[in-house]
């Protein structure tokens, strides 16, 4: 092969291969810096819960269980 069939191989497959390696370690990272974040006061999380519902972005049976997860969590 010629360096330019290399050439063409690296760009079509290399190139992808590098990308969704550096997206999925950054994926990564980003999901360990959400999840060692700190969670809050029970009474933040609660207002957090109560504001969802009251925007109607959850429901009452979500705010039920998220409410029960919380207080187990004492």
């Amino acid at each position: 092969m010629s360096i330019w069939h290399w050439l063409v191989v690296l760009v079509f497959l290399g190139v992808p291969a590098i990308l969704v390696t550096l997206l999925v370690l950054f994926m990564r990272r980003r999901q360990r810096a959400a999840a060692s974040a700190p969670v809050g006061t029970t009474e933040a999380r609660l207002a957090r819960l109560d504001a969802l519902r009251a925007q109607g972005l959850i429901t009452q049976e979500e705010f039920d269980q998220q409410r029960a997860a919380v207080i187990r969590g004492l």
